[in-house]
């Protein structure tokens, strides 16, 4: 996974995206518009390296701290309680 390994991630705008990624929302789109992926593909080629480092220190915190294996399946343990 991408954030996991500390990267800027491009994702669409569907289910908590919006939530979680909310540090970069400029690289969210509408994965109906395909238009839109390209202007985020683009935009993401013109972040400098500073941006992109700073997404990708918040993406690994995040990755490890809500998408960690064990966390998620003491999450769903929990659901079925």
């Amino acid at each position: 996974d991408g954030m996991l390994c500390g990267m800027p991630i491009l994702a669409s705008n569907v289910s908590d995206n919006e939530l979680y990624l909310e540090h970069q929302i400029e690289l969210l789109f509408n994965p109906n518009l395909p238009s839109e992926i390209a202007e985020k593909i683009i935009a993401f080629s013109k972040l400098d390296e500073n941006k992109k480092r700073q997404i990708g220190k918040v993406n690994k915190n995040l990755a490890e701290n809500y998408f960690e294996v064990s966390k998620m399946v003491q999450s769903y343990i929990k659901l079925l309680k």
